[in-house]
């Protein structure tokens, strides 16, 4: 990923390198889905975020639907013969152009949540405390903090559940997390506006803090990326690290040579989640966790970088386009596998409710929990 840029001038000095080629074209979930709608493909949406850095077009609602119709997988840019970093460059004509101001009523809706209940779902922040009951006592502070993030808390507290024991084994010591975890406000730079991201994420790092927290570990690649990348964008230093969970399990196990056992065989196939292994460039240390761990055969799913159709929050608020993208993900599982690994909650999800539509017989699993199975006594 690249530095996003967000001084309007660089930003149509950089678009204007675009050849207009559409090598981007056959690569982009959303053109697919849109049923090959010109303006939301990645050319057209560097287009129209031209013609607003340019002032040839003014901001509504129509404009704004189209340039947050972007899951941000960045498929394209792998694509791109003028190099371009198509997410990025639509990200900051979002963020120059103040999206946010004429957002469309659906993804309006997903601000107002978290601005009244905490979280982009429509469910309170509270409700992610669930978790909670499920472990017993959670130290208030310790060396090592566990962020779940709202998709998981709010749709598998038992994820997270898994997580906060794990972590406690490996760590032999206290692990916290935060009651009433706020929400890492990633949606906001989304829609282009730093401004209320700064200022809710200062509080969030505040509550880190308090927790005494050294290292914050993170199931989430989008809150992972909210912490380690969007908060350089508003000039705020981290007093603590930021890993993945992926991350995390691969400095605990795989650099300490450690071997874990599944009780029983299990074959799958392994999702990459797009922020994880192009937003944050982690492509080797999950598949090193996976291929370190005895009986699971793990495969590669066909396509291996394609998206699940949840990417930058799409499933929240452009539902039947999502629906489109994960069921055509599905298609990409090997012939007779079962199980999907994966290691999003938002990836997760969006799988779960496609297998649920196609009536598939295939279940998906984190990596979370085949780690903590095969260390289990």
């Amino acid at each position: 990923m690249s530095e996003l840029l967000l001084n309007p001038e660089e930003l149509k000095s950089i678009t204007e390198y675009c050849k207009k080629c559409g090598m981007c074209l056959s690569h982009c979930p959303i053109y697919e889905a849109s049923d090959r709608l010109e303006s939301v493909s990645p050319r057209g949406k560097l287009i129209i975020g031209l013609g607003l850095l340019s002032g040839e077009l003014k901001l509504d609602e129509t404009l704004s639907h189209k340039l947050m119709s972007c899951v941000l997988c960045s498929e394209c840019v792998d694509f791109c013969p003028a190099g371009l970093d198509i997410p990025n460059l639509i990200l900051g004509a979002r963020i120059s152009s103040k999206v946010y101001e004429a957002l469309p009523e659906s993804l309006a809706k997903v601000i107002e949540n978290i601005k009244t209940k905490g979280t982009p779902h429509g469910k309170d922040v509270t409700e992610k405390s669930k978790w909670f009951d499920l472990v017993g006592e959670v130290e208030k502070e310790g060396d090592v903090l566990l962020w779940s993030g709202c998709t998981s808390a709010l749709t598998n507290p038992n994820l997270v559940a898994t997580a906060y024991k794990l972590l406690k084994k490996l760590e032999g010591g206290s692990v916290t997390a935060l009651r009433d975890e706020p929400c890492c406000y990633a949606m906001y730079v989304y829609t282009g506006n730093l401004d209320a991201y700064k200022e809710e994420m200062l509080k969030v790092i505040e509550r880190v803090k308090e927790a005494k927290a050294k290292v914050l570990v993170s199931l989430c690649p989008a809150c992972t990326r909210s912490f380690r990348i969007y908060s350089k964008l508003v000039g705020i230093e981290l007093p603590f690290r930021v890993l993945h969970v992926s991350e995390y399990l691969h400095e605990k196990l795989v650099k300490n040579g450690k071997k874990i056992a599944l009780p029983n065989p299990v074959t799958a196939a392994y999702h990459d989640p797009c922020t994880l292994v192009r937003g944050l460039g982690v492509r080797d240390k999950q598949r090193e966790v996976l291929s370190s761990i005895e009986n699971l055969k793990w495969l590669e799913m066909k396509g291996t970088r394609n998206c699940c159709g949840g990417g930058g929050a799409y499933g929240l608020y452009q539902p039947d386009w999502s629906a489109k993208i994960s069921s055509r993900r599905l298609r990409d599982v090997p012939e007779g596998v079962k199980t999907i690994i994966t290691t999003c909650p938002t990836c997760e999800a969006t799988f779960k409710k496609a297998i649920k539509r196609e009536n598939l017989d295939i279940e998906v699993r984190d990596l979370v929990t085949l780690v903590y199975e095969g260390l289990k006594e």
